[in-house]
């Protein structure tokens, strides 16, 4: 088992809390909501065998890392600062961004700003979209008008701490069971787009015993398919972006704990004999990947 280490970075005036594995060409996993970098760690340790430099970090305001008052301490340019000063204070010229939730967008925008410091982009739950012609709030409020939307809900001032941490634990247990491959297949729409406006963040979710908890799922997800430049609208995100979307009907939102890796005798041999579904720069990250989306 490789060794797994964990450390803080000074990065872009924060402290960041940072997890690494292995050594080789380096690839970032960015946690999504609510989620932290422990949430890759299935991942870290299989990356690290296949010859990889794994960093995760918490992502700013998140586990260990500092947390700044104010919402514009987190905007999209301060959060891929931090994430292009930690490969600076590791000295890593480029890397590979693995993006689940909002580390997907956080993945996206650095391949879009940074495209030189982005060498492959894995998204998981998050397609590339472009800017939207006005600001996200009001988008999501005219496309699903009268219903929850969990983007929205999260703009108001105290109202998501007062539901939330009312009972961390049980919330923590109601999202992630409703995110996870063993959840009823409609529960996730039904929450985010079917929930009428004004409902509280966990209305829509079953309530779960203090002791269960979401572990990993007994359905498959479908297989990734990695999109080369040139080959899919989302090219644009880079010059030498390789891009990896998923195929066929989602099996939850859940985050990369769901699946957890399972690096079999038959990926291996997938990657020795050169799979259709792998591409150069991103090697054996591809069939590693079908194990955990």
């Amino acid at each position: 088992m490789p060794q797994i280490t964990q450390h803080t970075v000074t990065v872009n005036g924060i402290a960041m809390h940072v997890t690494e594995a292995g050594e080789g060409s380096a690839v970032v996993p960015l946690h999504g909501f609510p989620e932290l970098a422990y949430s890759w760690r299935h991942q870290m340790a299989a990356l690290a065998e296949a010859g990889y430099r794994a960093i995760a970090p918490d992502i700013r305001g998140h586990g260990r890392t500092d947390a700044p008052v104010g919402v514009e301490a987190y905007g999209m340019r301060t959060m891929m600062a931090d994430i292009t000063a930690l490969m600076d204070a590791l000295e890593v010229s480029e890397a590979a961004m693995v993006g689940h939730d909002q580390g997907a967008l956080l993945a996206w925008a650095l391949a879009e700003a940074h495209p030189e410091r982005v060498r492959a982009i894995i998204a998981l739950g998050v397609p590339y979209h472009p800017k939207p012609p006005m600001p996200l709030t009001q988008m999501l409020a005219e496309h699903n008008p009268g219903r929850f939307n969990v983007v929205n809900y999260f703009q108001q001032p105290r109202v998501p701490e007062q539901e939330l941490e009312a009972d961390v634990r049980a919330t923590l247990l109601r999202v992630f069971a409703a995110q996870s491959g063993d959840a009823e297949p409609d529960l996730v729409p039904r929450w985010l787009t079917g929930t009428p406006a004004g409902a509280g963040f966990l209305d829509a979710l079953p309530m779960l015993p203090l002791d269960q908890g979401a572990g990993p799922s007994r359905r498959r997800g479908p297989r990734p398919i990695l999109h080369r430049r040139g080959l899919h609208p989302c090219h644009d995100a880079g010059p030498r972006a390789a891009v990896l979307l998923r195929q066929g009907e989602p099996q939850g939102h859940r985050r990369p704990a769901q699946r957890p890796q399972r690096a079999t005798a038959q990926e291996r041999a997938q990657d020795e004999r050169g799979d259709p579904y792998l591409d150069q720069r991103c090697g054996v990250l591809v069939p590693r990947q079908t194990s955990f989306i």
